[in-house]
């Protein structure tokens, strides 16, 4: 765990004039750092788990599993989903996946409480 975060906390962006849909905080790189984290800390019991690379997929086996609450895959899927989609769109308009500071911040702010419930 402690390693997991000490990667994280590298690699997020704390600036606050825009939010990083991929390195802010609350952005995809937490729901990415939580799914490994989890996926380590559990494939013993889930072997597996291991095999699996698409993040969709393990979010909802770890629903299924019951290795989370159903409240945080759901948070977790929409916003990974929803973080994808705009950066895709705005790669499609050569843009850097950055939005305004108060874009998304229910999302983001979701991400951040389930980050904080597992890793801290």
């Amino acid at each position: 765990r402690d390693s997991v975060r000490a990667m994280r906390d590298r690699l997020i962006d704390r600036r606050t004039d825009r939010f990083d849909l991929k390195y802010g905080p609350g952005g995809l790189i937490d729901i990415e750092f939580l799914i490994q984290y989890m996926v380590l800390a559990n494939t013993h019991r889930h072997p597996d788990l291991a095999g699996w690379r698409n993040d969709t997929r393990l979010i909802e086996t770890f629903r299924q599993r019951e290795l989370m609450p159903k409240s945080y895959t759901d948070i977790l899927m929409e916003a990974s989903v929803d973080y994808r989609e705009k950066i895709n769109q705005l790669g499609l308009q050569e843009r850097l996946p950055l939005v305004e500071a108060d874009a998304l911040l229910e999302q983001r702010s979701a991400v951040q409480k389930i980050w904080n419930e597992i890793m801290e």
